[in-house]
């Protein structure tokens, strides 16, 4: 009987050894809803601070362990954002792709608090219309590149193989450049623009995810 208790007191400790090492790999998904609140800035001076908006995500990566609790990997997001502010609506999808940097801080067996810190590409298509004034409407093409802090996040690792994940909070700098479509914009009529600015980002951005390791 105590060399079966020893075995399984044995079999226990490699799991948790073997968790977050060197050469793990996984697969992983989540969903969110974020509510941020962004101030915008065109040619160093403030051109607008937005209201709180609610956007929904949507992401998948490929992430490895290139050294004891260091996590470095690729993830693909897409958001989507409808937002309307008295006659006006605003419709925006966003795409993202970049690199991703996270630290394993075990809090306890299978508990760990990961701090996370990303650089990605992003393509936005956003849509402005009045729903009464059908001659109201831009269209605009936005692409740019963003820094993001993800201070809060967590994983639990119920089994060798699974993760879960929960998130709360980022910080996030993003530089764009926007081109307006002049074949659709006829707010602006028809002319083409071509500007640049960066915003700056600080919400809650509660997430869940899912980690297969393999």
């Amino acid at each position: 009987m105590k060399k079966v208790v020893v075995s399984l007191m044995l079999c226990a400790l490699s799991l948790g050894v073997h968790a977050q090492e060197k050469g793990d790999k996984f697969f992983s998904t989540s969903v969110g809803v974020g509510i941020t609140k962004a101030k915008v800035y065109q040619e160093k001076e403030l051109l607008q601070e937005n209201d709180p908006l609610v956007e929904m995500s949507l992401s998948v990566g490929v992430h490895g362990f290139v050294a004891r609790h260091f996590r470095f990997g690729f993830d693909l997001q897409g958001c989507y954002l409808n937002n309307i502010n008295g006659d006006t609506e605003m419709r925006s999808k966003q795409v993202d792709f970049g690199p991703v940097f996270a630290y394993y801080v075990p809090l306890g067996e299978k508990f760990y608090y990961v701090p996370q810190f990303g650089a990605s590409y992003l393509h936005v298509v956003t849509e402005v219309e009045h729903p009464i004034l059908d001659e109201y409407y831009a269209f605009s093409k936005n692409n740019g590149f963003g820094f993001y802090i993800a201070p809060l996040q967590f994983e639990v690792r119920p089994s060798q193989h699974l993760g879960l994940t929960m998130g709360l909070f980022n910080i996030s700098f993003v530089r764009m450049i926007e081109k307006l479509d002049d074949g659709k914009s006829t707010y602006h009529d028809g002319a083409k623009y071509k500007t640049s600015g960066f915003s700056f980002d600080l919400g809650a951005n509660p997430n869940v995810g899912l980690h297969v390791y393999f």
